[in-house]
């Protein structure tokens, strides 16, 4: 079980979020990426690593939004945005 809150606006208003992620996919997160200056990487691209990996292996899958909120959780500061011409846009960490 991993922790995390955020707060909205003007920090008026906090939440708090319980990830229920095995240490095996927290590991798995640390030992293939890192966070770097400059480089973008579609959201797309990490959940089908994540997914062809953890399905070889035999190993229980989070829910996307879960996943993505860990990712955050992990990678503290980690920015999202949206990148691509305008109607295919795809996110991007």
């Amino acid at each position: 079980m991993i922790q995390g809150s955020y707060m909205l606006g003007n920090a008026s208003q906090s939440y708090s979020y319980t990830i229920c992620a095995s240490p095996a996919t927290v590991q798995w997160l640390l030992d293939n990426y890192d966070m770097a200056r400059d480089v973008s990487l579609p959201r797309s691209t990490l959940c089908c690593h994540y997914f062809l990996h953890f399905q070889e292996q035999k190993l229980e899958l989070i829910k996307a939004i879960s996943f993505d909120k860990l990712i955050h959780l992990i990678f503290m500061g980690l920015r999202t945005c949206h990148l691509e011409t305008r109607g295919n846009s795809k996110y991007h960490y």
